[in-house]
């Protein structure tokens, strides 16, 4: 998506949709953010092959929006459901964890704060598309 000014007018930022998703104990947490950052009330979902995949359907094709999950998620159910959209972000949890619990942040604030890390250039550059085929290798 291109670019566009910012209202201060002094540099581009990027807009998008974004959701980020964050496991709690038996359901899945997703915040979803609209283009100007602004998170809209969680969603919660059983953590079932049926959800994951209307989940992934949902924000994928409904919303086109980027999903940014931990990287423990990519070998759960949301994980493979989302992998093949060419639109997930996987965080690693040796960045996500320790700020999750240096700020005591909820489910629905840890998922709100994965949505805003492609937002963010210095924590962009810490997320990876995940490969589609399970077999095959990240090369950087």
């Amino acid at each position: 998506a291109p670019g566009v000014f910012s209202s201060a007018g002094c540099h581009q930022e990027r807009r998008m949709i974004s959701c980020g998703i964050w496991p709690d104990g038996k359901k899945l947490v997703a915040v979803v953010l609209d283009d100007a950052g602004r998170a809209g009330k969680p969603i919660l979902v059983p953590r079932t092959e049926r959800a994951a995949e209307s989940l992934a359907i949902y924000l994928t094709e409904d919303l086109a929006a980027e999903i940014v999950i931990v990287d423990a998620c990519l070998k759960e159910r949301i994980g493979r459901a989302l992998v093949h959209s060419g639109r997930v972000w996987v965080a690693p949890a040796a960045v996500v964890e320790p700020i999750r619990h240096a700020a005591a942040l909820s489910a629905r604030t840890t998922a709100a704060m994965l949505a805003r890390l492609p937002r963010i250039p210095v924590l962009r550059s810490q997320l990876r598309r995940p490969a589609s085929d399970p077999r095959q290798l990240t090369l950087l």
